[in-house]
């Protein structure tokens, strides 16, 4: 009985990892919520770069 339940574990282990499985549901939510938040961060970055960048011309 002990050989015969390892290979099950793996199989469901491996059955979560699958794309179609829902155990990769919530990992491919976290991944796209960073994605969308490193997208915000990065356009707020450059907006105070632009931001910063007429400041000077004004000062100048």
């Amino acid at each position: 009985p002990t050989l015969r339940r390892k290979p099950r574990e793996v199989v469901t282990a491996t059955r979560g990892r699958e794309p179609g499985a829902g155990g990769d549901d919530p990992l491919a939510e976290t991944e796209k919520r960073l994605s969308s938040s490193i997208a915000r961060l990065s356009q707020s970055v450059y907006g105070a770069i632009k931001d910063e960048q007429v400041c000077q011309f004004a000062a100048d």
